[in-house]
């Protein structure tokens, strides 16, 4: 009788452990945030590649006129893409200057900037 109870038990303990299972991998989060297994990664292997995403990020388009500077940073494992649009006055302020980091293996972008 201890036998037959204790299998009884044992099969309810694995059905409640599947349907948990279940149940915790179909949830979904009720937050709108996106969560970092949601996340699309892409590469950017190249200045001008992070260029292109940049411009379009920030709708850089040939009316507009910036000085744009394309730097890679080593130890952030970033593509710094700096925009200082260019000033008759000349007077050497930063007013206006616009940055965008681009991360070279995940493809996250952060925008700095006026």
């Amino acid at each position: 009788m201890k036998d037959r109870t204790k299998c009884i038990l044992l099969f309810f303990s694995l059905v409640i452990i599947i349907f948990l299972a279940i149940y915790i991998i179909k949830r979904t989060p009720k937050c709108d945030r996106i969560h970092a297994d949601e996340m699309i990664a892409f590469d950017v292997p190249d200045a001008d590649i992070a260029k292109q995403i940049a411009d379009v990020v920030m709708d850089i388009g040939e009316d507009k006129d910036y000085d744009v500077n394309v730097d890679f940073d080593e130890k952030s494992n970033e593509w710094i893409i700096t925009y200082v649009p260019n000033c008759l006055e000349g007077d050497g302020d930063t007013l206006g200057q616009k940055i965008v980091k681009i991360r070279k293996d995940i493809g996250t972008i952060t925008i700095n900037g006026d």
